[in-house]
């Protein structure tokens, strides 16, 4: 076999792979391997069990309890004077009682601090604002 026929062989059986649709009822850890061994690595897409027949997937984070992250950044401002400034990250990792050890979502605090329908912020005594190119929220009241 020439190194052509070579080359084409490896393209068409790669074309083969890359056609692949997973099947559902493959155990998530086998797709990983299999994406691993590939060279694709990461995280494999998962399907979750719907009645409506939805196949998006869905990640969660923390241990499953919902949670109101107005609460945390009212508490992450609660000790702090009128005007203070408080970047996303600084809010983010602020413990409060609502959240305790369980990471906050940055992006949660983001939407709270400026929602994506251009509303002004909805927590009480906490307004959204840019400085320097930085989003964070500043105390109000």
């Amino acid at each position: 076999m020439s190194s052509a026929e070579t080359d084409e062989a490896k393209a068409a059986a790669q074309a083969q792979v890359d056609a692949w649709k997973e099947p559902e009822s493959v155990d998530p850890i086998i797709v990983e391997a299999f994406r691993l061994a590939r060279g694709r690595g990461g995280v494999a897409k998962t399907r979750r069990a719907s009645t409506s027949g939805s196949s998006t997937p869905r990640a969660t984070a923390g241990d499953g309890v919902r949670r109101n992250v107005a609460n945390h950044i009212v508490s992450a401002f609660a000790d702090k004077p009128v005007g203070t400034f408080m970047k996303v990250a600084e809010i983010v990792n602020t413990r409060s009682e609502e959240y305790g050890d369980v990471p906050v979502s940055p992006g949660a605090v983001s939407v709270r601090l400026f929602p994506a329908n251009g509303s002004e912020c909805t927590v009480p005594g906490i307004k959204g604002e840019v400085r320097g190119g930085i989003k964070g929220g500043v105390k109000v009241s």
